[in-house]
């Protein structure tokens, strides 16, 4: 958890713990929420951006 909080803290988001509900078994757990900004803005015409950056908004996969 603590390499997760550095990778996501260097992306300037946060981590949000909570408790989780109780189960049907009346077990406990931890809910994780990871919060990751969007980018403020995406040049259109693609200036300044590789090849591998301009497929990948083609495929909408930006993982």
């Amino acid at each position: 958890l603590a390499i997760v909080k550095k990778i996501v803290e260097d992306h300037g988001g946060r981590l949000e713990l909570h408790d989780a509900p109780v189960d049907f078994h009346g077990g406990r757990g931890a809910m994780i929420s990871i919060i990751l900004p969007l980018a403020a803005t995406v040049p259109s015409s693609g200036e300044g951006r590789t090849e591998h950056e301009r497929e990948t908004e083609k495929v909408g996969n930006g993982v």
